[in-house]
């Protein structure tokens, strides 16, 4: 078994490298995330060495022994990528048994097979023959807005970023509000969302909305911003 890759914690597994796969990696890359590719091709290694910033495995991803090899225990996320859905159902419930809290994403070709992944345990099931027709149909419906969204969620830039930030530092039982962060004050990014600890959005939230440290922020603004704001939130518990 050849492998290449030296991860520790909280990194991702991609499972297969075929298309939807080698574009996971791609996206996972340009966004500096940790991960590592799981394929057992010979064939299709040598493509992913094309890449000198991939780090890889070359084995089973249905197999205990090489999720195990990726670290699967202290992995954050798992990318089931297969074009089988048998080989995915068989990749989460190995994967879920090694690693309860892990979040598993699964590809899924027969919308039958829907149900029986999320049951598997799998997070979230893609469908990428119908996320790819409803894009392209909203191309053609809005275009300018799809654009502008495929650049902050698709594309690395210095010059606007849409990231997501979790309030653990946020203090806990004291009364905390946008407001009160200064956020756009201190850091200069804008809070375009707030998914709350039990799952609700809120939309274009306003100032005087209280955040616990179980929230999530959606934020708009340059790397650089958002880091200022990652240091101020962890400053709030200092």
């Amino acid at each position: 078994m050849k492998q290449n890759f030296d991860l520790t914690e909280k990194h991702i597994i991609v499972c297969g490298y075929g298309r939807v796969g080698k574009q996971a990696s791609v996206d996972l890359l340009n966004h500096y995330e940790k991960f590592v590719i799981l394929e057992r091709d010979e064939r299709v290694i040598d493509q992913i060495k094309e890449n000198q910033q991939f780090q890889y495995l070359n084995g089973d991803a249905t197999e205990d022994e090489v999720l195990e090899k990726a670290n699967i225990r202290s992995a954050r996320a798992l990318l089931a990528t297969f074009p089988s859905d048998a080989d995915n159902l068989f990749v989460i419930v190995t994967a879920r048994a090694l690693n309860p809290d892990l979040k598993i994403i699964s590809r899924v070709s027969e919308e039958v097979n829907i149900d029986k992944l999320l049951e598997a345990g799998a997070n979230e099931v893609i469908m990428p023959d119908k996320v790819g027709g409803s894009h392209m149909a909203q191309l053609v419906t809005r275009p300018d807005l799809i654009e502008f969204l495929d650049t902050l969620l698709l594309q690395s830039t210095e010059d606007v970023n849409l990231d997501e930030i979790q309030c653990l530092s946020v203090p806990d039982g004291k009364e905390t509000t946008i407001a009160t962060l200064e956020l756009r004050q201190k850091a200069g990014v804008n809070v375009v969302g707030i998914k709350k600890a039990g799952g609700d959005f809120i939309h274009n939230p306003d100032p005087s909305i209280e955040v616990t440290n179980q929230d999530i922020l959606l934020v708009l603004g340059t790397p650089a911003q958002i880091q200022t704001m990652r240091d101020l939130i962890k400053a709030c518990d200092d």
